[in-house]
């Protein structure tokens, strides 16, 4: 029989069925073997406890945790419990499903800073997944969001992986000190007692999105992350205002759900023309008028329903009940006003009146949208 302390070796056996082919993996607290299920042909992963881990009662606490909480999760990026090779005199040895790829810590070393494009596609799968943990009951806080455990497979899509620090949460917060990567962990995940919410998670998507745009680590900046247009004056000014919210120190700051970053994502270039054309506006009247009249009667009808709505709760709207946040709400207000104030500038200014056109439908669309 294994004991908790043998580690894995390349050759052996395990359960009169699972042949270990090699070590693919090395974290804080487990390592990770690619295997063969000698019955049915099939590739698997094995999960087991360091042997030299300082603390071992807690790990394997929080070993026994991730099982538990991984045979809840059914998730096509999330990888599924298999089996689990369990006996009263050790602790037990997790088969999972085996995700092929690399992950993007391996990818950023390699080729360095990624194309937006891309960023944003595995981005937008990352919110799905943080949004499927977010939306458990109880809630589940991921904790550990960063490159190395983000797998991107052949097929161009993302997994993640290594539950080891993920909590549930009765009323959708615990309390730090929580387990994790400290270079991508939020400032109350340092502290004993803070509270843990999705909004923890949120913080490590905005530096794993820094990282992905870079290729620099957040422990590459001891004094504090540079916005990413100064690494890059290319990258997006929308994706920086993502990060940059993302990452402000207090919960209550940044975004409260990833359902008010996956709009941004989604229509970043849209956003980023609408950024331009606000950043070029004077004042002036113009051709517009009436369609930007359109969108502002729209956007502060919605406006002050988000408004009355937050004022009256306690808790904030349930994810499938809100599309755009309020400070959305306001830029698409404020980009109408400008619109509709300063036609003539714009196009003196180069500006095409088609493009101008296509934003105030683009507009119109989302706050619609939002209504239904």
């Amino acid at each position: 029989m294994l004991m908790a302390a043998a580690v894995l070796t390349v050759g052996e056996l395990i359960d009169g069925r699972y042949r270990i082919l090699s070590q693919i993996g090395r974290g804080g607290q487990s390592l990770v073997y690619l295997a063969v299920n000698e019955h049915t042909g099939k590739k698997c992963a094995l999960k087991q406890l360091r042997p030299d881990l300082p603390e071992p009662a807690l790990a394997r606490r929080s070993f026994r945790s991730e099982l538990v909480l991984l045979k809840e999760l059914r998730h096509p990026c999330i990888p599924a419990i298999l089996d689990v090779i369990d006996a009263e005199e050790r602790s037990p040895v997790i088969v999972m499903e085996y995700i092929e790829g690399r992950t993007l810590s391996v990818l950023l070393r390699e080729q360095g800073a990624q194309p937006q494009d891309m960023v944003v596609s595995w981005c937008l799968s990352l919110c799905g997944i943080l949004e499927y943990l977010h939306t458990r009951t109880p809630p589940v806080i991921y904790c550990d969001l960063k490159p190395g455990n983000i797998i991107l497979r052949a097929d161009g899509t993302v997994a993640l992986v290594d539950f080891g620090a993920a909590i549930r949460t009765e009323s959708g917060a615990g309390s730090g000190v929580s387990l994790g990567t400290r270079s991508f962990a939020a400032p109350e995940q340092l502290r004993e007692g803070s509270r843990i919410d999705r909004r923890t998670d949120i913080y490590a998507f905005g530096l794993t999105l820094f990282s992905l745009l870079t290729g620099s680590l957040p422990s590459a900046y001891p004094n504090g992350l540079p916005a990413v247009r100064r690494c890059d004056p290319a990258l997006s000014a929308t994706l920086e205002h993502i990060i940059q919210k993302c990452i402000r120190p207090l919960p209550a700051a940044r975004y409260s759900s990833v359902r008010e970053i996956r709009p941004l994502l989604i229509s970043y270039r849209s956003r980023d023309r609408m950024l331009r054309i606000r950043t070029l506006t004077l004042r002036s009247a113009g051709w517009s008028a009436f369609a930007a009249g359109v969108v502002l009667a729209i956007a502060i009808g919605l406006l002050a329903r988000t408004h009355i709505a937050s004022a009256s709760e306690s808790s904030p709207p349930a994810p499938e009940e809100q599309t755009l946040s309020p400070e959305e709400l306001e830029f698409y207000l404020d980009l109408s006003r400008r619109i509709r104030d300063d036609t003539p500038a714009l196009l003196k200014a180069g500006v095409e009146k088609e493009e101008l056109e296509e934003i105030l439908r683009y507009i119109v669309e989302q706050l619609e949208e939002q209504e239904k």
